[in-house]
């Protein structure tokens, strides 16, 4: 049972992921296609210049990971809030076949 829960808490993550990206495929251009420009519009972001942009999206886009390990980041609401629509079709799908 402990090991059902746990893979279902696992792929309802990745869910809530291709959520997030479904819900930008719609934006034109697409925000991995090209680096973000600086605050200041002198250019493109330095980190994202050093990755790739598709990177650059994954870890401050889309998971806003702290700089180094002991800051402690806080959370992200956009996932939170495709997490419990995961949730929410599971439960669908769930009701449906009942």
């Amino acid at each position: 049972m402990l090991v059902s829960l746990l893979v279902g808490l696992f792929y309802n993550t990745i869910i809530a992921w291709v959520l997030w990206y479904f819900f930008h495929c719609f934006q034109s251009p697409l925000p991995w296609s090209q680096c973000p420009v600086n605050a200041n519009h002198t250019g493109y972001v330095s980190e994202c210049e050093l990755g790739t942009p598709v990177n650059y999206f994954w870890y401050r886009r889309t998971l806003n990971i702290t700089p180094d390990i002991e800051a402690s980041g806080s959370l992200q609401w956009w996932l939170v809030l495709c997490l419990a629509t995961a949730w929410c079709l599971v439960y669908i799908c769930f009701m449906r076949t009942s």
